[in-house]
């Protein structure tokens, strides 16, 4: 939403600026699944069961935090508080126990928020601004997280 904002030459209107999401890069959750997935393929029945994936507890920020990072990074746009009074009730605070995901297939988020953020404002603004493909964006940001799975 805030990169449609952005490109539109709008605003980008948030709901509830205090609630608090577990905010991951997708790459962290897909690892998470793809070992999951071959523990299952390799026949392991304990691991089929319900599992979370997602950032270490310092990935739990709020809304307003995450839009002014990103807008920051960004280097443009304005991120507008919308007091809207038929908005849909939210949970001020969501989070993920990724302990057991941590403790049964050795899960570690390798993206922190920071990064994250950084590697999603630079995915956006070399595909819109800067006409790359997303398949080829979409490639090196693999081969940066399979770089930081090697080291950690």
């Amino acid at each position: 939403d805030i990169v449609r904002a952005i490109a539109a030459g709008e605003p980008s209107r948030i709901r509830n600026p205090s609630s608090t999401r577990p905010w991951q890069h997708v790459l962290d959750l897909l690892s998470g699944y793809l070992s999951l997935g071959a523990r299952l393929l390799g026949g392991d029945r304990e691991f089929a069961d319900g599992w979370n994936f997602g950032p270490n507890p310092d990935g739990a920020i709020p809304v307003k935090v995450l839009a002014d990072k990103f807008v920051e990074l960004w280097g443009d746009g304005l991120i507008v508080v919308d007091q809207e009074t038929n908005a849909p009730a939210e949970a001020n605070y969501l989070d993920l126990d990724i302990s057991k995901a941590q403790d049964r297939l050795g899960f570690e988020p390798k993206i922190d928020i920071n990064l994250s953020l950084e590697m999603t404002v630079d995915w956006y603004k070399k595909f819109l601004i800067d006409g790359v493909g997303a398949r080829e964006l979409v490639l090196n940001q693999i081969d940066q997280f399979s770089e930081l799975s090697r080291r950690k």
